[in-house]
């Protein structure tokens, strides 16, 4: 199924739900928003694709956050010893 094919089930626009990880993963990988709207045949806008992208960058932050967190507990740890 490629993304061009929509849904009726709508998502905070008009492509459908199980479509939005490929519109995420078009965004990961650098496409313009401009260009990511057109592809997708202007079933969506660039406030539906800030309402995708934020969360999952926030999770993302989140992640590293905690990873870095840990790092930084581990090295004291070490330098205590």
């Amino acid at each position: 199924m490629t993304h061009n094919e929509l849904n009726d089930d709508s998502y905070d626009s008009g492509i459908g739900e199980k479509y939005w990880h490929h519109v995420l993963e078009q965004v990961a990988n650098g496409m313009a928003w401009e260009a990511i709207i057109e592809e997708w045949r202007g079933a969506l806008s660039k406030e539906a694709i800030a309402e995708a992208v934020v969360p999952t960058l926030l999770k993302d932050i989140n992640c590293r956050q905690s990873a870095v967190i840990h790092l930084m507990g581990a090295l004291q740890v070490n330098q205590v010893r």
